[in-house]
Order: C-alpha cells, then structure tokens, then sequence
C-alpha cells in the first residue's frame, strides 16, 4: 500500500527525494576529509561501505518500486480513456440532439475526436523505436474503427433512425471495447517496459554496492598507498550516484505529473487492493459520491451499494475481475446524502510482473442526465405509443419503398395481424386486393417524388374480403437534411358513411325510376287510348268486310252454278267462252281462297293488337299512395302480355292462376313492375342455357294460390340457377352477375323493397345450380297478418316437368 500510495500519492506521499541529497553531501564531504585523515582510512572506507550499501538498498527499493507501480505514460492513457468514456456520450447527444442543437454536438464529437487523435499520435511517437509500437499502432488501428463506426452513425441517422440506434447500441460499445483492450494491452506493456527500466536501475546500484564492497575491503589492504585510486573511484562512483539520483528524480517527476493528472480527471477513478479496498480516490470521486479520501481509504467499495441489483450482478462483476478480464458497464449507486446516480464505470486488473492481479482501477462517469434524458424520450415513445393504439384511427409510417416501418394498434387489427410488430417490413401488397395495393403505391411514389401531400382521399381499404372504404392523409416525412425518408399517414373508417351515401344514392334512382314508370305508365296508357279507338273502328270494319265478302262469297257460289247450267245448254256461244278466259286470267279462284284467309288473320292480328292494349292500359295503371284491392291474376296476365318480346324467342309461359283468389290490397302498378322484374330475369336466366346448349325453348312458370290470410305467387324458370356464392347477394343494390350494359343490379333490390318494405310480405327463392331457380312471393290479406313460415330451402326446382 505504501508503494502504490508512493507512485499515486504525489504531494502526500513525496519520494525520499531529500534523503538522497543527505547521502551525496555526506558523500562529497567524506572525501574531502580522506586527504586530511589518512590514519582514518579503514574507519572511513567502513564508512563507506556502510553507507554504500544503505544508499544502493535505497536505490533497489525505489527501483523495486518503479517496476510493480509504475504507471509509464499514465497521463496519456488516463486521458485517453476519459475521453473514451465521453465518446459514446457524445454520440448519444448527437443522435437525440434537436435540430438547433445538431451543430453544437457535433462540433463537441469534432473537438473530442481530434483530441483522441493528438493522444494516440503522442503515445505512437512515446512508444517509437521500442517494440510496444505495434501495440500503439493497434490503438491507432482500434480508435479508426471506432471513428467509423459514429460516420456510420451519422450516416445511418440521414436514413434510418432505427438503424442509427441499433448501430449506436450495438457496434459502437463493440468497438469502443476492442479499444480499450488494444489500451489495456498497451498497458501491460507499459508496465513490463518500466520494469525492464527499474529492473537495469537495480542491477546498476547492485553493481555499485558491489563495487563500494571491494573498494572499502581494497582500501583497508591497500591503505595510503591507493589513496589516489580511491579518489578516483569514488569520484566515478559520485557520478553513477549522480545520474542514478537524477533518473529517480526524473521518474518522481513523471509520476508527479500523473498523479495530478489523475486527481485533475474529470472522471471519478477508485483503486482498490485485491480484495476490493480501497486504497486512492481523486478529488472527482468526493465531488460524485460525497465521500473524501479519508473517509474511504480501508473500505470497501460496497459502502456505495445502492440496493438495486441483485447479488448475482456483483458475482458475475467480480467473476470477470478476478479472471484479469476488463468489466465495463452500468449500475446505480448511493451518495453519502443517501441520494441514488446512475454511473457507467470500466474497471481494469493491475498486475504484478508474475501476473498475478494485485490491484483494480475503477473509472467512473455519472450518466445520471443521460439515464434521465433516455427515461424520458422512453416516457415520450410510450406516450405517443399508447396515443397511436387508442385511437380509431389507422396511424402509419413507411419508408420510401412503402414499407410499414411503425403502426397503430387499430391498424393492425384492420390488418388482420396478431399485432403492429407482424406489420413491419411488409407493404400493402402483402394485404390488400392487388389493384387496391397499386394505386395505394402510385399516390405515395407521387408523395415521394412531389413532397405534397394527400388530403382526405377517399379510397378503397378492403381486408380478406370485407369491403371498407377509408378517407386518408399522408404527410412526407424529412430528415434533418429536408431529404424525404418516408412519410406518416391517417386514414379513417368511413365506410358507414359511404354505405349510408350509397342507400342514399339508391334512394334517388329508385324514386326517379318510379318517376320514370309513372311517366311511361302515363304515356302508355295514353298511347293505349289512342291506338284503341282506330283498333276498334279498324276491327269493326274488318269485321264487315269479313261478313260481306262471306255473301258476296254465297252469291258467287250461286253465279258458278247459273253459269255452269248456261254453259250446258249453250256450249258453243261465244261470250260464255270469254267470260271463262276471263275468270281464268283474273284469277278469281285463287282471290277467293286467298281473301277468306287475308280477313281471318288480319281480324286475329286486331284482337291480338286489342289485348295488348289492354294489358298495356291494366299495366301502366296509375298507383295511388294507399294500398287498394286488385285482381292479381289479371296483373299477371297483363305483366306477361306486355313482356312477350322479352321471353317469346327463348320461352314458352305457363300459367297455373288460382280462379279463387280474392282481391289482393296493394300498389298495383308497383306490383306490376315487381313481375316484370322476374320474368325478365327468367328468360334472361332460360335464353343463357338455350344459347349455350342449343336447346329449345325453355318454360317460364307463373302460379298462384291462396295460404291462409296469405297469397303466394311462384315465378320459376328452368335456367342457368343461382350459383352459391351469388345466394347471400342477389338482393343487394348493385348487385349483378350481367355482363356490362346488360344489368343494372336494381331489379331483385327492387322486387326485395317493394314486396318487403312496402307490402309487408316476404321473398324467397329456391334453386339448383344448371337446373333453374323458382322465386316466391307472399303478400298478406290483411294489414296486421303475421307472416306464414317461410318455405324450405330447397335445391329441387319444381319446374323439371315442364321443362
């Protein structure tokens, strides 16, 4: 403890430098008295032995001491680990400095790396021409890494924050602890080489004691006779006194100065003894801890044992130690004022020349604002975590590749993701129907490309299938240098509301549908009115002629007989023979025939042309705004009438009306349009079969009958049936499984509001895929029937007979 307090001690502990003077004046002035005292001769020359021998076992011991204290060079590579120790911090100050602040750090991380580099150029040019400069250079090569490694950093920083941090957090402590190991092994370097330096200081002074030996035993022999001899070796032995003096001196110097260099650290150094006492703190150890030299000096380290970390962290600490390992790391301690500092601490084994570890030299720094400072930013990150996963909204980052880099908690339950984490590095492909990803990629490559943003985009967000509609702001995203590295986007779910506009949108084209039949209703029942009266006269007259040309018929029939009777009795008179050429070329025969079938057919045409008017008049019937009783039946008829052009060419219609069906209360000309919807539906579903299977005409059945307080009406087809997965949709707006411009996607919606909305009765179908579909309709008899059970679901379509 002496020794170690005798080479860091300085000022309290100071090298018997005046003890040494006291010997070499003693000296001197012996030698002066030898010419005065020959008869003193042995005494003196025991004398000098004497004194010899203590000076040169002074020597040895202060040389001793040079080779297991010396710390050679220690100024340097205190420093230097100082400022290691504020590197990283530094690093870390850049990194979360604000933007204003930016310059400031790294001007200091500027400032730091050219004073780590004037260090390491000082211990290169020490260690020169010695064989530790290779250790050096390896310093040198350590401290190029580490300086990479914040390039890197900063680097990383322009483009990636995350991978700034990674670099930060894992590398550069990688980096810096390779450099404090080329330091250590500088060290122990250094140590061996000052042994070496004390190791020849000790064979001189042996040398010399030796020497004063057979001097003082070749004076007592030789006495007066080599009393000039004696003065020229002792003069010689003076100036190996001398220099040998002069290099203690040197080294007390050189100790001196790195002592106060370490007391003048800004970081807190403790050395310890082997079991862990303490033997020597610097003046910044009291200004952390509070604590002075005197107050702990002989204890052990534990009395600054904050409580925090278990037993097992201060095993594996000194597990480490005690292997002659360097422990770096972090811990929170106790102040005397029983206050708590986080500090990082690097704690180096010293050993002895046989290896052995004989002390330990702890270098402490209080990161308690750094700790601080990141508990804050931590506290930051989970305030705006927890903001982001209770919002509604979906919240978003993603690079410039439009990969999600952060998401929010209702994103990913949107995502269909176990949770945000599952979400990173993906983009919308790996979600999205593939043409909704595309224009989603194509808006932020413009974001990317313009730096403007998107505002309230309205825009398909569809998941497995669930259709969603989202109304989303992106923001570009900059770094500190205004480059673009991502961008943040919130997109909301309106798909209520779009749904909402869409019922809405339904609503006006139903209404201006209803305004269109009512128009087309009215026109047709005009047109009907006025096709009717030229109908009635045309088909009267056509009826009079049919009737005249039937006498004209019995008068001619009696003429061929008075004429075949003439033509008997007067077979050779010529105008009998005229009137038979002109019979002949007039063809009256043939017109005969022909006329009959002429007025038969066209008198058909005139009813057929009659009844479709008056299905066209019974069907464009205007609808009141209360419901009244209609003959259904009739309706029916009607309904078909009026769309034979659209099933006559593809379908053949049979109709199984029951004639005890009473008047049915409701909207008529709603109705109406309801059957037209089915069978145009039916032989569009039939005329699909024939084109594709070439067969004939389908059937499209339309029944009725009475259940209960109920009327049914079946409309059924043996065409292509609804497949499975149309079943769950038929009845929704827009909903088509037509080709463009063939289906508006309206008619079974329709149907579905007008027998369920308006009439309170119910709709259901049964079908069988490539067999047909049969749809039912029930309407209620009274206002306050409740609705019969709905029928079976069933997959057998009732229309195979007549198909």
């Amino acid at each position: 403890m002496n020794s170690l307090r005798f080479v860091l001690g300085g000022r309290r502990n100071p090298v018997p430098v005046e003890r040494n003077r006291l010997v070499q004046q003693t000296t001197r002035r012996g030698f002066r008295h030898i010419l005065q005292a020959v008869i003193l001769v042995w005494g003196f020359a025991l004398l000098q032995m004497l004194v010899f021998e203590k000076v040169c076992n002074e020597g040895m011991r202060s040389a001793t001491s040079l080779e297991t204290q010396g710390l050679p060079n220690l100024s340097s590579l205190a420093e230097l680990r100082e400022r290691l120790a504020k590197f990283r911090l530094h690093a870390y100050e850049y990194l979360f400095a604000q933007e204003t602040q930016k310059a400031r750090a790294e001007q200091a991380v500027t400032n730091l790396v050219t004073q780590l580099q004037t260090e390491l150029d000082h211990l290169k040019s020490f260690y020169t021409g010695t064989p530790g400069a290779d250790k050096a250079a390896a310093v040198q090569l350590a401290f190029g890494e580490v300086d990479g490694t914040y390039q890197k950093i900063r680097r990383q920083l322009d483009k990636n924050f995350a991978g700034a941090m990674d670099v930060l957090d894992q590398e550069l402590p990688a980096k810096i602890e390779a450099l404090n190991r080329a330091v250590d092994d500088l060290s122990r370097y250094g140590y061996a080489y000052s042994g070496a330096k004390a190791r020849a200081t000790f064979n001189s002074f042996a040398e010399i004691k030796t020497q004063s030996i057979y001097l003082g035993v070749a004076s007592m022999a030789v006495a007066t006779g080599l009393l000039l001899f004696v003065s020229l070796a002792a003069d010689k032995t003076q100036k190996k006194l001398d220099f040998a003096l002069q290099q203690i001196s040197q080294q007390e110097q050189k100790l001196h100065l790195q002592a106060s260099t370490l007391e003048a650290a800004a970081n807190s150094i403790v050395i310890t003894d082997a079991t862990g006492m303490i033997v020597w703190v610097n003046p910044a150890f009291t200004r952390l801890t509070g604590y002075g030299m005197e107050e702990v000096l002989g204890h052990k380290t534990s009395l600054l044992n904050s409580g925090h970390h278990p037993a097992e962290f201060f095993q594996n600490l000194w597990a480490t130690i005690t292997a002659g390992r360097v422990w770096h790391g972090e811990l929170v301690n106790r102040r005397k004022d029983g206050s708590f500092y986080d500090e990082e601490m690097t704690i180096t084994p010293l050993r002895r020349p046989d290896g052995v570890v004989e002390h330990y030299i702890a270098v402490k720094q209080d990161i308690s604002e750094r700790k601080q400072f990141v508990r804050e930013l931590s506290r930051e990150r989970d305030l705006m975590q927890s903001l982001m996963d209770h919002l509604p909204d979906y919240i978003y980052f993603k690079d410039t590749a439009s990969r999600y880099s952060r998401i929010n908690a209702a994103l990913a339950r949107h995502l269909q993701v176990a949770g945000p984490a599952d979400a990173i590095g993906k983009s919308d492909a790996d979600f999205f129907p593939a043409d909704q990803a595309r224009q989603k990629r194509a808006d932020e490559a413009r974001v990317f490309q313009t730096g403007e943003s998107i505002l309230n985009l309205e825009e398909k967000s569809d998941v497995a299938g669930t259709v969603c509609w989202v109304s989303t702001t992106k923001v570009p995203l900059r770094d500190a240098r205004g480059q673009i590295v991502g961008l943040v986007g919130v997109s909301r779910d309106i798909t209520q509301a779009k749904q909402a506009a869409i019922e809405r949108q339904n609503m006006e084209l139903q209404l201006r549908q209803a305004h269109k039949m009512e128009s087309i209703g009215q026109l047709a029942a005009g047109i009907a009115h006025e096709i009717n009266t030229p109908t009635q006269y045309v088909g009267d007259n056509v009826k009079f002629l049919k009737d005249a040309f039937d006498r004209f018929q019995a008068v001619l029939a009696d003429h061929a007989v008075l004429v075949a009777a003439l033509r008997r009795q007067h077979p050779d008179n010529a105008e009998f023979l005229r009137y038979e050429m002109v019979l002949q070329e007039k063809e009256i025969g043939y017109f005969r025939s022909q006329i009959d079938q002429v007025l038969t057919d066209t008198s058909e045409g005139i009813e057929r042309i009659s009844k479709i008017v008056r299905a066209m008049k019974e069907f464009s019937h205007p609808g009141g705004k209360e419901k009244t009783p209609a003959n259904l039946n009739k309706a029916i008829e009607s309904t078909v009438e009026v769309a034979r052009n659209e099933w006559k060419f593809v379908a053949g219609v049979q109709l199984a009306l029951s004639r005890e069906l009473p008047p049915v209360p409701c909207f008529l000309g709603e109705l109406n349009q309801v059957i037209l919807n089915l069978v145009v539906n039916a032989a569009h579903a039939i005329a699909d079969v024939v084109k594709t299977r070439r067969e004939h005409k389908g059937v499209i059945s339309i029944s009725t009958t009475r259940i209960g307080e109920w009327v049914e009406v079946r409309v059924g087809d043996n065409g292509t049936g609804i497949p499975e997965s149309h079943r769950n949709k038929i009845f929704e707006p827009f909903f088509t499984t037509k080709g463009v411009g063939k289906g508006t996607g309206q008619g079974l919606a329709q149907v579905y509001a007008t027998i369920v909305k308006k009439h309170g009765g119910t709709v259901n179908f049964e079908t069988e895929t490539g067999k047909g579909t049969t749809f039912i309709i029930r309407l209620p008899l009274r206002e306050d029937e409740p609705a019969p059970p709905a029928p079976v679901p069933s997959v057998t379509i009732r229309l195979a007979a007549l198909a």
